[in-house]
């Protein structure tokens, strides 16, 4: 595949990686990760241990080497503002919806833009995937956003998204 038609996006790490063109992002997001097709595409246990490994044996100083690595999740830090670096994964999420569906969640590599702290930016806000997910896709990273609530869904839930930040 030629670089300027698609881009290597990964599933549950950088063990798998399923390459996917410019729009496949959101077909992916539509499927049910606890369908067994879908399931095939995620590592065994055993790869996500090795990564986790790989890791933490690539540390360059044993300060790196306890460092916990923070993560945010978009949930908590509304009216945050995040330089996003890099795309990390798309996860199968913990929650199942009421049509019994498990859900997904994204991970992109970020720094707090107040603090200067680098670490992961969680999300299982379609909106938000969506837009962090054009900047994968299309190999534009980074990007400043803020974590914004754009009003509540039917069911009570923050709709989260984010506005592009100077």
């Amino acid at each position: 595949m030629s670089k300027d038609t698609s881009t290597e996006l990964e599933v549950a790490g950088d063990v798998d990686v399923v390459p996917v063109k410019p729009g496949d992002l959101a077909t992916l997001w539509s499927l049910d990760p606890e369908d067994p097709a879908v399931a095939a595409l995620l590592p065994a246990s055993n790869e996500v241990s090795a990564r986790i490994m790989q890791d933490t044996l690539s540390a360059k100083s044993e300060e790196d080497l306890w460092k916990e690595v923070t993560t945010w999740s978009t949930k908590g830090p509304v009216g945050g503002g995040f330089e996003v670096t890099g795309f990390r994964g798309l996860y199968p999420g913990r929650y199942v919806n009421e049509d019994g569906r498990r859900g997904w969640f994204a991970c992109f590599e970020a720094t707090q833009l107040f603090t200067g702290e680098i670490g992961i930016l969680t999300t299982s806000s379609s909106r938000i995937v969506g837009k962090l997910g054009w900047y994968a896709e299309h190999d534009r990273f980074p990007v400043k956003v803020e974590v914004v609530v754009r009003g509540q869904s039917g069911g009570g839930f923050d709709i989260l998204d984010v506005d592009k930040a100077d």
